[in-house]
């Protein structure tokens, strides 16, 4: 079975103010990385990924505190075709190497807690699939775990559903 090797990268940047308070911030994200896919047999896909991920957050009114936060996850995972109109899949990320970085306040802190386990199952009806995940995990950007303290939840299951029909 052959492997599939992808290279990606990801760069967003998004300012907006407050009207209320008049703050304005400047948030910025980019990562890099390489991903993996290796076929087990006919029905099993074992992928890999490994991604360094950087996030800058800078208050420009009233000028405050910026943030610089780096992340380098590894995810594993399995993705299995259970039946024709069932493919089941799961992973694991954990950071290899994290710092989350405050300029103002000239504190470098390792993020703990970084794992992300997922499962997720697409549901195949001819043409049309529905694709649904749920987890402790992070939508890919960046990978911080530090507010989700290891509970696997439902509670951004509705932000985590795809509907995709093939013309």
């Amino acid at each position: 079975f052959p492997s599939h090797d992808t290279v990606f990268a990801q760069y967003g940047m998004v300012d907006f103010e407050d009207k209320k308070s008049k703050k304005e911030t400047e948030a910025t994200n980019y990562l890099v990385g390489v991903g993996r896919q290796d076929k087990i047999n006919d029905k099993t896909t074992m992928f890999t990924k490994l991604q360094y991920s950087q996030e800058e957050n800078s208050a420009l009114k009233p000028k405050s505190k910026d943030q610089t936060a780096q992340f380098v996850p590894v995810t594993l995972g399995l993705e299995h075709d259970a039946a024709s109109w069932l493919t089941v899949r799961g992973s694991v990320s954990q950071n290899l190497w994290s710092k989350d970085k405050d300029k103002f306040a000239k504190t470098n802190k390792t993020t703990p807690d970084s794992t992300n386990v997922n499962v997720g199952a697409t549901l195949k009806f001819g043409e049309l699939s529905i694709d649904g995940v749920v987890g402790t995990g992070t939508n890919g950007t960046v990978v911080n775990t530090t507010s989700e303290n290891g509970a696997f939840t439902l509670d951004n299951l509705m932000t985590r559903v795809s509907m995709t029909y093939r013309f």
